[in-house]
């Protein structure tokens, strides 16, 4: 009788771990590019003609996924993801500001605040969807790789693209309300925005570990996908905030995303190692692929 082990060797799961590690920065460099071109295509335009109604809001295109985000309810129009100008004068402020004015300066900026949200959560949504695309497509094709199967590099790519920017448009929304429930609450805002990391990575991750798990018929599988994604998530809250702090000590993470062009790659980056590193571990640690030996139990 003759027995082999039916896990992968240190070296074997090391190859895998590193597979999916540089498929999934691929993916995320590809979701920052998008981003990049999406943030330059939905930015308000000053008006051509010199008048003061405000900049245009005209419909942009987005390479074909301009249709997808008008498909998810948002109009693919600059004023879905920025609060455009209504043509209305800033108010002066005197030497000796008259407290009515005051008061009414405040109020005005409480409900500019307040109409920004939506437009603000849109391109939080947004930002994670075009993420969440080429993640999910990347690591997918890591696992059909991984499984030396046809059959299950189309699946992972098809699944991995469909799921993984579903799971980034949902994870975008919970970000940015956790970010508003959060708002009111008074410990320190450093952990604020580790909590709101850890909805918005941990919703996406998990979504792109199911999406990685659907190639395996056991359920240790999904769950061994599923806890690498609420690891991942753990980590790129714990992490990713005191370090974004610490390198780029200017920025302002704004509903817990960073306005700095750098910043923003830094955490597209960050938070897709995390992610394609910890499912690639759960992936390398679960049995059942193409090229694993069988155990022979026979005489």
């Amino acid at each position: 009788m003759t027995t082999a082990s039916p896990g992968l060797s240190f070296g074997r799961r090391l190859l895998v771990s590193l597979l999916f590690l540089s498929l999934g920065l691929g993916g995320a460099a590809a979701g920052w590019k998008l981003k990049c071109e999406f943030d330059f295509r939905s930015s308000p335009r000053a008006s051509s003609a010199g008048t003061s109604d405000g900049p245009p809001n005209e419909p942009f295109t987005l390479f074909g996924l301009e249709q997808l985000i008008n498909a998810l309810g948002i109009e693919p129009k600059p004023s879905s993801f920025h609060l455009l100008s209504s043509g209305e004068g800033g108010s002066q402020v005197a030497t000796s500001p008259d407290p009515a004015q005051v008061m009414a300066d405040i109020k005005r900026a409480a409900e500019r605040k307040k109409a920004e949200r939506a437009p603000r959560r849109n391109r939080v949504a947004v930002y994670f969807l075009l993420l969440g695309l080429p993640l999910g497509a990347c690591i997918g094709l890591a696992e059909g790789l991984r499984r030396l199967s046809l059959i299950s590099i189309v699946t992972g790519l098809l699944v991995g693209t469909v799921v993984g920017g579903a799971a980034g448009f949902l994870a975008g929304g919970l970000q940015s309300r956790a970010h508003v429930a959060l708002a009111s609450f008074t410990f320190d805002n450093n952990y604020k925005l580790m909590i709101v990391q850890l909805v918005g990575w941990s919703a996406l991750a998990i979504g792109i570990g199911v999406a990685t798990a659907v190639a395996s018929t056991k359920a240790k599988a999904f769950a061994n996908y599923i806890t690498g994604g609420l690891a991942a998530g753990l980590l790129v809250a714990l992490i990713y905030v005191p370090s974004a702090l610490l390198i780029f000590p200017y920025d302002i993470l704004e509903d817990a995303l960073p306005r700095d062009k750098n910043g923003s790659l830094y955490w597209f980056l960050f938070g897709g190692a995390m992610i394609s590193l910890l499912i690639g571990h759960s992936s390398a640690t679960t049995t059942g692929s193409a090229n694993e030996p069988v155990p022979d139990t026979g005489s």
